[in-house]
């Protein structure tokens, strides 16, 4: 009875023992992830940041853009924390700037950061004027511009040169060329009468134009109409041609290469034509669209007639080539 009685006063002691240090053990972990939590929720996300992300630097065709200068676009500094930072106005700041196409702002908590960038790809180069200077710029597939002067390099030289019925006085970067279009016309809508009355007639009928003058708010409802109009008429024609050209450019670069030029012609009823001139061939091409079977059979039909000789232009608008010789007539 009295070695059991001492067992038991043993076994409780060595319990107490377990139990005092399991409670020193849990009071430990409890001001362990006392102080993580306050670490991790009051004290890191108002320090500065400790990492930030930029996906997509290397993509920028730029050696003028560092990260530092993004960071600097971005209006981050070094004590920029995860609190102080705004995803959607750093997005709103990147993209005030015209060789982006998108930028995507990720805060990560507690104390990190991921910008992600997506140049605009050049898909055209132009030529525009600046105070009174012929200078080149870049296009992407929406029609923005987004390199201007020294800066078109890295490739440029290998995109065709977009000429003819194109309005870009004094581009800047972001500048939409259908909305300069659409600013040239309204504006010579306002300053010749003349060729307002020939727009009205064409689009709204001669009866109408004898009324554009007799109110002012019929003077201004008809202005808007016609640039609305010919606002959608433009990217109607240079969206989709664009963008076609993009697709060109990513599957069949060398198609691209091979052109020199296309030329923006507008026809007699208000629409636009292209007239293309190849790189190694003296043959220009009239087209009414452009994709990348009709610019193989193009380039390749005019290849074929350049072997005859004497050959100086190939019209391919209806669908089957037609073309006529120099000094000629269609054949």
């Amino acid at each position: 009875m009295a070695g059991e009685y001492m067992y038991q006063e043993g076994t409780k002691a060595v319990s107490g023992r377990f139990e005092k240090i399991l409670k020193i053990f849990i009071i430990f972990a409890a001001l362990i992830l006392a102080a993580e939590l306050i670490w991790l929720l009051g004290v890191s996300p108002f320090r500065p940041l400790a990492r930030i992300d930029i996906v997509g630097l290397e993509t920028i065709n730029s050696s003028s853009i560092d990260r530092e200068e993004i960071l600097a676009m971005a209006g981050i500094g070094p004590d920029t924390s995860y609190i102080s930072t705004h995803a959607s106005g750093i997005e709103r700041a990147l993209m005030s700037y015209g060789f982006l196409e998108t930028a995507r702002v990720y805060r990560q908590f507690p104390d990190s950061l991921q910008i992600v960038l997506e140049p605009r790809r050049a898909v055209l180069s132009a030529l525009a004027d600046v105070n009174s200077l012929t200078v080149p710029v870049l296009l992407d597939s929406q029609g923005v511009i987004f390199k201007i002067g020294e800066s078109v390099t890295n490739g440029s030289s290998s995109l065709p040169i977009l000429s003819g019925f194109i309005a870009m006085d004094n581009p800047f970067p972001g500048m939409s060329i259908t909305l300069s279009m659409k600013e040239a016309y309204t504006s010579s809508l306002r300053t010749d009468n003349s060729f307002l009355v020939m727009e009205v007639n064409k689009y709204l009928g001669e009866n109408f134009s004898s009324r554009i003058w007799a109110d002012n708010q019929v003077y201004e409802d008809v202005i808007a109409y016609l640039s609305d109009a010919y606002y959608h008429r433009t990217r109607a024609f240079f969206i989709p041609l664009f963008m076609e050209l993009e697709r060109i450019q990513i599957s069949a670069p060398g198609l691209l290469a091979a052109i020199s030029e296309i030329k923006v012609l507008q026809n007699a009823w208000g629409g636009y034509e292209l007239e293309i001139f190849p790189v190694h061939q003296q043959i220009k091409v009239r087209l009414s669209e452009l994709n990348e079977d009709v610019l193989r059979y193009t380039l390749l039909l005019v290849d074929v007639l350049a072997l005859e000789g004497g050959i100086n232009s190939l019209d391919f608008r209806s669908g089957i080539a037609s073309y006529i010789p120099k000094g000629g007539v269609s054949e």
